[in-house]
Formats: C-alpha cells, structure tokens, sequence
C-alpha cells in the first residue's frame, strides 16, 4: 500500500505506538539511578537546597559544597534563584531515595500536563500531544536524574496559549513562575519587548520583584544576594561547562567544545538572535512563542539534553503538519537522538536544535526582510 494512502487514523495510531515505546525506553534509566549505588544524579543538588533553605548558604558555595560533603552527596552548587529552593523544602524532610520517587512522579505528571494543554493550544489529539510529550527524549533524561525541565516546559507551553489567544494574566504569571530558571524565562520576556505586550511585562516584572523578595528570606535577609549568586555562577560555569561539554545542544555550547574563540561563540549567538527578531516579531503570536523558546535554547551559554524540553513547543506545532512528512519528521527528530551512545557521539540532538533554529530564522524571519523573487507577492 502507498504510504500516502494510509489513513490519517492509523498513521495516528503509529505515532501513538512510537509514542509509547519511546516514553518506556526514556524512563527505563530510573532502574539504574534508583539502584546502588543510588547516585541521583543532579537530584542531590535540589535536596541540598531545600536542606538549607532560609540561609545563605544557598548563595556561598563553600557553604553549599560543605554540606554536601559532610552528608556523602555529589557535590555541586543551586544554580537557581535562592526563592526556588522553597520548593524542596518539603522533599528535604524525607528520604533520599523517596523525595527523589516523588520528583521524579511530579515530574512525569508535569509533562503530561504540558501535552495536555499543548492538544488545545495546538490543535492535536490529546493521547498525540500527551505522548508527544512524554516520548521527548529530554523530558525522560530530566526525569532519570532528578531535574525540573518538564515544569518549564509546562510553564512556556501556557504561556504560550495565553499569548496566542492574548489573555494578559495567562502569559504573564507562567513567565513569572518561569523565572525560576532564568535561561528558560528570558527568551518569552525578550518577547514581549519584541512585540510590545507591555501590561505582560510589567507583571512580569512585579513577579521577578517577588521572586527577589523572597530570595532575600531564602538566604537569611542578606539584599545582595544577586551578586553573591552571580559570583557563584561565574565560579561554576567554566567548570561545569567543561565536564558537561559532550551534553551540550545550544551553538555557544558547541563552539566552546570545539574550542573556537570567545568573540566567535559570544558573536554567533548574538547574529542568531538578531536575525530571528524580525520573524519573533511578525510571524503568528503561537508560532513566535514556540520559536522564541527554540532560539533560546539555541543561543542559550548553558544547554544541556534535559533543557532541549524546550524545542517541544515547535515540535508540537510542527504536529499540525500533513502526511507523511509528520511521520518522516517525528521518526528522525524523536527517534535518532534517542538511540543510546550513536545519538549522543553524534550530537544529533544538538543538530536538530540548532538546524530546526536555523531553517526557522531564514524561511520565517529572513524571508520578512528579503526582497520577493519575481513573480512572488512582496
């Protein structure tokens, strides 16, 4: 049988069965994280913090990292705003092993709320948008070691639907939750001063007042705790962006693995950004939305597989497109970069972040500022 006459709803069933398979296959890594020797990952990070939440440790890493050794915890700095470490307090009070379980099911539930809501936003079937989520290979690595990316990517993916259907408090208050990983919140703020939704942003603004206020409580009333975390990021990042450099998916990520010059990875990001305004500007409020969180992520200092959750926005956009160019394009976006040791040694994630965000910029935002071939309207 032709591909192209199979019927929308069995290719729909397909994608759902890969769906499935994929969502299994990104989880399976829990039973090595869980078992011994019960490394957790980055979830020991998040526990840490919710531990010392109240003070200022959360912004002294000599402090922060003590702690962790004292308690045999891998050791790392809260590269968050202070106020987020609020967040788990209550899972710092039980066990490792059990504050981890519980994450790692929030999480989850997080993701498949973000489906959920993408099947409005987006015109898809919910079980589609649902597992379209879920099967995300980022959304499963986030999972396995205990981070919170697919809270953000909830959070973009409502802000997203508030801004396409230009509701005011349904995409100013998930930009301000979202500020609690600043490299997720910036692009949608960059945003609204490119398309000039300014009620948005002052309520943005108000909630980054409140997000400051209660850092202040967070680190034991120190005011400046701003420098002092900056001071700690700076400290962190050269390190950090070394020993993560084969994780890396954004392009100053990979020019600094390849070794290439300040100027140039700082210069590439800031032309990526540049090019694509006109499009973030113009093009559809939900297609902006999904693309401003993309190029984001592309030009993002610091990428890593579990931040690419926020390509799902695009991803699932890109869902509405016909057969059998969807199927063709879910088996190579979702399914190669999945592929244990081959998609990782190749960067393919990496290259479809930063190829997805390169043929956006040039057919949607170039194409606003280039002259018209002949024949073609202006």
């Amino acid at each position: 049988m032709d591909f192209i006459s199979i019927g929308e709803a069995n290719v729909t069933r397909r994608l759902i069965a890969w769906g499935i398979t994929l969502t299994i296959v990104g989880l399976v890594p829990l039973r090595i994280v869980l078992g011994p020797p019960h490394v957790l990952a980055d979830w020991l990070t998040f526990y840490t913090a919710g531990k010392l939440a109240g003070t200022h440790a959360l912004v002294d890493p000599r402090l922060f990292l003590a702690f962790q050794h004292a308690h045999g915890f891998h050791t790392d700095i809260f590269p968050y705003p202070p106020a987020f470490a609020y967040v788990y307090v209550p899972l710092s009070r039980l066990p490792v092993l059990v504050s981890f379980s519980i994450n790692a099911a929030i999480m989850l539930g997080c993701a498949a709320l973000a489906g959920a809501a993408a099947s409005r936003i987006f015109s898809l079937s919910i079980p589609l948008s649902i597992l379209a989520s879920l099967a995300w290979m980022p959304i499963g690595v986030s999972i396995t070691i205990g981070q919170n990316a697919p809270l953000g990517a909830l959070l973009a993916i409502l802000a997203i639907g508030g801004l396409a259907a230009q509701r005011t408090f349904r995409t100013a208050i998930p930009i301000g939750l979202l500020l609690y990983k600043p490299t997720f919140a910036l692009p949608l703020v960059g945003l609204l001063v490119i398309r000039r939704r300014w009620r948005e942003l002052g309520i943005v603004v108000a909630m980054a007042t409140g997000w400051y206020l209660l850092s202040v409580l967070a680190t034991a009333g120190d005011i400046a705790w701003p420098l002092h975390y900056a001071r700690s990021i700076a400290s962190y990042y050269h390190a950090d962006a070394l020993f993560n450099a084969p994780h890396t998916v954004s392009l100053p990520g990979i020019l600094q693995w390849l070794g290439a010059p300040l100027a140039l990875t700082i210069g590439s990001a800031v032309v990526l950004l540049v090019l694509a305004i006109p499009g973030l500007a113009r093009r559809p409020a939900l297609e902006a939305g999904a693309a401003a969180c993309m190029i984001g992520l592309a030009v993002s200092p610091h990428a890593y597989i579990y931040d690419a959750v926020m390509l799902l926005p695009m991803l699932l956009l890109g869902g509405r497109v016909a057969e059998p160019l969807r199927t063709r394009a879910a088996f190579f976006v979702y399914l190669l970069p999945a592929i244990p040791y081959v998609g990782t040694w190749l960067k393919l994630l990496a290259v479809i972040v930063l190829g997805l965000a390169t043929a956006w910029v040039w057919n949607r935002s170039l194409s606003l500022c280039l002259p018209a071939h002949a024949g073609e309207g202006a």
